[in-house]
């Protein structure tokens, strides 16, 4: 793994990878120290710096210079990218350790990270509850200000928002800005997913993009937007196979194997690969409800001519292609 430092810093600025994001979980995952040590950088990342006296700044361009000689041989551009993230997070780091001694900066960000194979349940300081799905991360602040309630997500996660029509209610997803006063929707937003999907259950819900696009969604409509084209559109949604997770139920509609690895990756926290990825064209339809990872790849063998092998801790898709 790269300097888990250098992944904070990327994922802080937006510029991380989906392998550099899967590093992140897996590191959060270890132990409970992690998770506090990433809360304090993304509290510190967010917060205003009112006073010179928490950091010294020479200290923390030396300290990036020192980095960046380290790095000397590889690609500039690649690095350049990310040398104005990770001077902030240094930076960011003697504010730690400034606040660790005279505990003057008062910190307010909370950050919720499921790891892989793993969601929660929880609510917020409005009263709004969260289903959160693997492999998923929601930032909100201890207390909501006086105009609005923000929150950021990363992944996937539902939203049962409690009332304020003086409070708009929005959660940030990258390209896209979601603002409610009182609903209750879903939102998937996964970093390497094409698309971001804002699904009504019930409700009113402003959908809007970074180019000025808005759409306004009623219950059971959803709306779509393309990362590669930029494009936001509203259409009817599948209550069905939007919510299904969020009840604990694996549901595939003609879905593609790559597809279907995919989700079984986030929701067992497990790694699968596929032996030929010309299998990753198959299809296929099912339902799941609380089932095993044995179950479910037993039942893709009987539905497909796929099979499955355990190999250390990776699980090997192979055979002769769809049925």
């Amino acid at each position: 793994m790269q300097d888990i430092e250098v992944i904070i810093a990327k994922y802080l600025a937006n510029e991380a990878s989906t392998q550099e994001v899967d590093q992140l979980y897996q590191w959060l995952s270890n132990n409970e120290a992690n998770q506090k040590k990433l809360n304090q950088h993304i509290k510190l990342w967010e917060q205003p710096y009112r006073d010179e006296k928490y950091f010294d700044t020479g200290v923390g361009l030396r300290k990036l210079n020192t980095k960046i000689q380290k790095k000397e041989r590889r690609s500039g551009s690649v690095w350049l990218q990310t040398a104005a993230a990770i001077a902030l997070l240094l930076i960011s780091s003697l504010i730690i350790w400034q606040v660790s001694t005279s505990g003057s900066l008062q910190i307010s960000t909370i950050v919720k990270a499921n790891p892989y194979g793993q969601k929660s349940t929880f609510q917020l300081p409005d009263g709004t509850i969260v289903k959160l799905n693997a492999g998923s991360t929601l930032e909100y602040p201890e207390e909501f200000d006086n105009n609005i309630r923000l929150v950021k997500l990363t992944g996937e996660a539902f939203f049962n928002v409690q009332r304020d029509e003086r409070h708009p209610f929005i959660v940030v997803t990258g390209e896209v800005s979601t603002k409610v006063l009182g609903t209750s929707f879903n939102i998937n937003a996964f970093t390497d997913e094409p698309e971001i999907t804002v699904t009504v259950a019930t409700g009113k819900v402003e959908v809007s993009e970074n180019t000025g696009a808005q759409v306004t969604l009623l219950p059971h409509e959803e709306a779509v937007y393309k990362r590669s084209e930029k494009l936001l559109t509203e259409q009817s949604a599948d209550m069905e196979a939007a919510l299904a997770w969020r009840d604990n139920n694996l549901l595939f509609h003609n879905a593609s194997i790559s597809k279907v690895i995919n989700q079984l990756m986030y929701w067992y926290g497990v790694k699968i690969e596929l032996k030929d990825n010309s299998l990753g064209h198959c299809h296929i339809t099912g339902s799941f409800k609380d089932e095993t990872l044995t179950h479910v790849l037993q039942a893709l063998e009987l539905s497909t001519n796929i099979h499955y092998k355990k190999q250390a801790d990776t699980y090997i898709l192979y055979g002769d292609g769809c049925q």
